[in-house]
Order: C-alpha cells, then sequence, then structure tokens
C-alpha cells in the first residue's frame, strides 16, 4: 500500500466518486481515513464494494472535516453544499470541484475564507488510471513547500494525466472535449467490436484489432507530419464518407451549444 496521510472527504458518492475510489484502488493508495456523504444508502453500499475504508456520515459537514474535499455533486447543487458545509472547512483545507461554470472565486465568497480551491476536469478513464484529467487552482496552493498539498496532487495523479492550466476559463472547453468525449467515441467502437465478432473475430481479435487501429489512427492523425487532406487520402476507400457533413455538423451544433450552456 502508498501511504497517504491525509483524511479525504467526499460530499457525494455518485459515479465520480466511485472513479476515484476505484483508480487509488487499484494505485494501492491507503489515505489515513475516508469519509463519505451522499443519502443514498445504495450508493454508499456501492462505495464500500469498491473501498472498505469508507466511513459514510449523516450529513456533508461531517464528511468535510478532512484535509482533503472533493465536492463531488452536479453543478446547481454546488452553491448549496458550499453554503452547507462552509461552518465546517477550515482555512488550509484542500477543496476539489469536480463541477464546471461555478468560479473559484465563487468558492471563496460563500465560503467566506481564502481556502485552498483545485477545480478539476475528471475523466472517465481514470477509472483504469488512464484518465487525462485537467485543473486549475488557486493561487493559495503550494505545492513545493505544503506536505498536504504534495500529498493532494499525488493522490490526482494517481487517476492518470494530471494537466494544469493557468487560465480557470478554458475548464468548460476541456468539459466539452476530454470530459464528455468519450461518449462521442465508446459506441461507435462498441459497435465496431460487435460486428468484427459478427464477421468472424474471436472476442480477442477484436478488442486487439480495435485498440490497435484506434491508437495507430490517433498517431497518424495527430502526430505524424501529414495535414489532415494526407492523411484522409492514405485510405483510398472509405465507406462512410457521404455522411462525414452530416457528422461534423451534428458535432459542431451539439458541442458548441453544450460549450456555450457552460460558459
Amino acid at each position: 500500500m502508498k501511504n497517504c496521510n491525509i483524511t479525504v472527504g467526499f460530499i457525494g458518492g455518485g459515479r465520480i466518486t466511485r472513479i476515484i475510489l476505484q483508480a487509488m484502488k487499484q494505485k494501492g493508495i491507503q489515505c489515513k481515513e475516508i469519509k463519505v456523504y451522499d443519502p443514498d444508502s445504495l450508493q454508499i453500499e456501492k462505495l464500500q464494494s469498491v473501498n472498505e475504508q469508507i466511513r459514510s456520515f449523516e450529513n456533508a459537514s461531517e464528511a468535510a472535516e478532512a484535509d482533503l474535499v472533493f465536492l463531488a455533486v452536479h453543478p446547481p447543487e454546488v452553491k448549496n453544499s458550499l453554503q452547507t458545509i462552509k461552518d465546517t472547512i477550515e482555512p488550509q483545507t484542500v477543496l476539489v470541484s469536480l463541477a464546471p461554470k461555478i468560479k473559484i472565486d465563487t468558492f471563496n465568497q460563500i465560503l467566506g475564507k481564502n481556502c485552498p480551491v483545485i477545480r478539476m476536469i475528471p475523466n472517465a478513464p481514470s477509472v483504469i488510471n488512464k484518465g487525462y484529467n485537467v485543473i486549475a487552482y488557486s493561487n493559495s496552493l503550494s505545492f513545493e513547500e505544503n506536505e498536504v498539498h504534495q500529498q493532494v496532487i499525488k493522490l490526482l495523479e494517481a487517476l492518470g494525466d494530471l494537466i494544469h492550466v493557468d487560465d480557470e476559463d478554458k475548464l468548460e472547453a476541456y468539459a466539452v472535449i476530454t470530459g464528455m468525449g468519450p461518449t462521442y467515441l465508446w459506441f461507435q467502437l462498441h459497435e465496431l467490436y460487435e460486428i468484427a465478432k459478427e464477421f468472424g473475430m474471436s472476442d480477442s481479435e477484436a478488442r486487439n484489432a480495435i485498440s490497435k487501429m484506434v491508437k495507430g489512427s490517433v498517431e497518424t492523425l495527430l502526430e505524424s507530419d501529414l495535414d489532415f487532406d494526407e492523411v484522409v487520402d492514405l485510405i483510398p476507400f472509405q465507406p462512410l464518407s457521404q455522411h462525414h457533413e452530416s457528422i461534423k455538423e451534428l458535432y459542431r451544433s451539439v458541442l458548441t451549444n453544450m460549450h456555450n450552456k457552460l460558459k
């Protein structure tokens, strides 16, 4: 076990909390204590099946008595949750928000104190420690001098790549592109996987073929010296080419609308 000598609290016990706890388990991270508040007992049971270390609490304030507090609630619930825990949160408590839209300044205004705040756009592949998690943080964090802050970052790095941006306003763009990004691809890749098996590939052959094909395709598009037209021209026959424009328009209209709502 890798000891993480801090107490961690989760306000909200939904899917992102499960993802973080699963990632910690796979990395063998053992915290001093893990506290969780969620009014749904079924969510607590799911979390305990992932990590037996967690303790559930009857109210959010008790779970927020920690060195590190994850605010793992939906965006409309963030401000109410902050109001609930503001008297419990100490000035040195590190608060991690997993929601878009709500700015760091808003957190400190509601809390009435200048707490160290990290805003993170989480990424579902963190569940296998392969996430691309983007963060912005307040000036009150000192990763070179503060041991708690160092342990917080090490815990977040266990989720996968941890990308810091100075411009907090970019987080909503990352929410659309990386946070929700897997949903744009998973159903297509799963359909390819099912079709491959229908065509006679074994399960392992289909998995390996699609995995390697996707990795190579991404690297060819983004890491070669070829421009987009040259990449596309590498394959002479493109069965879905007649649908490209309508698919691109769908991406642009839906994602632009989503980004505008988050901003």
